[in-house]
C-alpha cells in the first residue's frame, strides 16, 4: 500500500518522494523511518494499515508524530481509503500539496 500511496502522488504530480526515508535531528541522532518523505519541505506521509490500529501501534504512532512536529516536520497519514475512494483521495492529495507549497490546481487529482 505504500508503493500505491506513492504512486497516488506521484501521478497527481508531485517530486518524488524518498521512500523509508531515515530522519535525522540536527545532531545527526535517528528520529524516525518516514514510508514518504520531501526531505527538502520536511514533509512525511505514512501510510497506516491494520498493524497500526492496535493501540500500543497506535501510541508509538503518535508519539513519533509528536516528536517529528516538533521537530518541524509535518507528517500526514494516510489509509486506505484516502488511496481508494476518490472524495478522499482528492483532499489527501491537496491536503499534502499544501504541505509541500504545490497549488493543488496544478495537479492530475483524480
Amino acid at each position: 500500500m505504500e508503493t500505491r500511496a506513492r504512486l497516488m502522488f506521484v501521478r497527481a504530480g508531485f517530486p518524488e518522494p524518498e521512500v523509508c526515508g531515515v530522519i535525522t535531528d540536527e545532531a545527526g541522532e535517528f528520529l524516525a523511518q518516514g514510508d514518504l518523505v520531501w526531505r527538502r519541505e520536511r514533509v512525511v506521509a505514512e501510510y497506516q494499515g491494520a498493524p497500526h490500529a492496535d493501540i500500543g501501534r497506535r501510541s508509538a504512532d503518535t508519539q513519533r508524530r509528536h516528536l517529528l512536529e516538533g521537530h518541524g516536520w509535518q507528517v500526514r497519514e494516510v489509509f486506505a481509503q484516502d488511496v481508494y475512494v476518490r472524495p478522499r483521495r482528492m483532499a489527501t492529495v491537496e491536503a499534502v500539496a499544501r504541505m509541500l507549497d504545490l497549488d493543488p490546481a496544478t495537479l492530475r487529482i483524480t
